[in-house]
């Protein structure tokens, strides 16, 4: 039988403190770089056919730039009510909350084609998501590693975030270009939204809020 999160730990001295470190944190740390790695997936899906998608879909730029820019706009409103919200349910079920929008906002997504204006609540709604999980990285160090390591897991976790805004945007230029149809657009939706979906399943599924044997 496999060792459980709680069984499989370790011992390791940070100075003068002794950490009971759980080696289910490379599980988690995984998971939650996977998470980080695809943050940024729909705010970049209109990136590299702008102008097409005004012209295919009936928008203005306008429009269509407010997908691009819902991060920014939403981050005055979400950022701290999702730190709120990490700190008093924990980390497990914030990031769960997280999960469940990424996953809502990217089926709602799928709709590009019969009605954009749900297309653009979906990015707004996964948006949420992703700064609930922009705003999880300090707990999630605190929660599993020493402090002799959580700088550098920290810089992992933050590199991540940063490659998912070049991660979405290569994906954007990879299935769509200026000469794109309607179905173009959508084969990139449903990409994105499939692997949005998976990843967050799993994130669902394993990721766990703390070692049974907390650093102390």
């Amino acid at each position: 039988m496999a060792p459980s999160p709680s069984q499989s730990s370790s011992s390791m001295t940070d100075g003068n403190t002794n950490f009971q470190l759980s080696s289910y944190r490379y599980v988690c740390a995984l998971l939650f770089v996977l998470a980080a790695l695809i943050n940024s997936f729909p705010t970049n899906t209109l990136v590299a056919a702008s102008a097409t998608a005004e012209q295919l879909y009936n928008q203005t730029k306008p429009i269509i730039v407010l997908c691009s820019l819902s991060n920014n706009l939403l981050i005055p409103f979400v950022l701290f009510p999702a730190v709120y919200l990490l700190d008093h349910v924990g980390l497990k079920t914030g990031l769960n909350v997280a999960c469940a929008a990424m996953c809502t906002g990217s089926f709602l997504r799928l709709f590009i084609n019969p009605s954009f204006a749900i297309y653009v609540f979906g990015t707004f709604i996964t948006t949420i998501g992703s700064i609930i999980v922009m705003s999880a990285p300090i707990k999630f160090v605190k929660n599993w590693f020493a402090a002799r390591r959580a700088s550098l897991v920290s810089a992992i976790v933050v590199f991540a975030l940063y490659s998912s805004d070049a991660l979405g945007i290569f994906m954007s230029a990879l299935f769509v270009a200026d000469d794109s149809t309607h179905q173009q657009f959508l084969l990139l939706v449903g990409v994105q939204a499939v692997i949005a979906i998976l990843v967050h399943l799993v994130m669902l599924c394993f990721f766990r809020e703390r070692p049974s044997k907390p650093p102390r």
